[in-house]
């Protein structure tokens, strides 16, 4: 029988820490064919077989493809799972002259193609294209510890380091505004009035530590103690809705 669909994929299925069972409707020729993907926040991971899964196949993949996977333990509730096909890309049949013909062989041959042209159109649909007028040729630009940005026409691909990206430059100006903190109200971000910038805040700081360890404070002490008042200092500034930083 022919392959009436084009359908190579079964889900994806969200866990609800219940459910083992999965079922899939596009044929395959043996439990090793099928490919099960499971994702975890984001980060996803093909299963084992035999170790995170079984399958059971229907026994006529002709009139009714398909069959089922059993996993060992429920999915979980935020789990995502998918099903397709891995039929290896090999032609494994040899036709001889003055052989027999024998239709199921042919026709076995002729679904393989089939399942194989399905599996590169699901991988496809999935991947990075451009529209079909596009005249251009496409690449990916390449920069050591870079992420890639759209380029300010939108057609193209650039690739930047961190301090390039545009973010900085949307952040306020940073010149003039040493030992500030950055903070946001969830609106806009500015930068908070100098925190100890004048010598009643740092002989405090100095106080404070001299009361704590008993001895003259050394340099670094003394910074950590303008890192723990600028803490202060924005904890008890009631505007504030996020830090974003503390600058020193």
């Amino acid at each position: 029988m022919s392959i009436s669909t084009t359908i190579r994929i079964a889900g994806p299925f969200a866990g609800n820490d219940i459910q083992t069972v999965f079922a899939f409707a596009f044929k395959v020729f043996t439990t090793a064919d099928v490919l099960v993907a499971r994702d975890i926040a984001g980060v996803e991971t093909e299963l084992v077989l035999g170790t995170d899964y079984t399958v059971s196949l229907n026994a006529d993949q002709d009139a009714a493809p398909g069959g089922s996977i059993t996993l060992t333990a429920p999915l979980a509730t935020g789990h995502t799972l998918a099903l397709t096909s891995d039929v290896e890309p090999l032609q494994s049949v040899t036709v001889a002259n003055g052989g027999g013909f024998f239709p199921a062989v042919f026709n076995g041959v002729f679904d393989k193609l089939t399942i194989l042209i399905q599996q590169l159109t699901e991988r496809a649909s999935r991947a990075f294209t451009v529209p079909l007028t596009y005249a251009g040729s496409v690449t990916l630009p390449v920069t050591p510890s870079g992420v890639l940005q759209w380029a300010s026409d939108g057609l193209s691909l650039t690739a930047v380091t961190l301090p390039d990206l545009s973010l900085i430059l949307a952040l306020p100006a940073q010149a003039g505004h040493a030992n500030h903190a950055l903070y946001s109200n969830g609106v806009t971000a500015d930068w908070r009035a100098p925190l100890i910038s004048d010598v009643t805040g740092l002989s405090s700081s100095l106080n404070y530590l001299n009361a704590r360890i008993g001895s003259v404070p050394t340099l670094e002490q003394v910074r950590a103690a303008a890192q723990a008042a600028a803490l202060a200092e924005i904890a008890s500034f009631r505007n504030v809705a996020t830090c974003a930083a503390v600058v020193f």
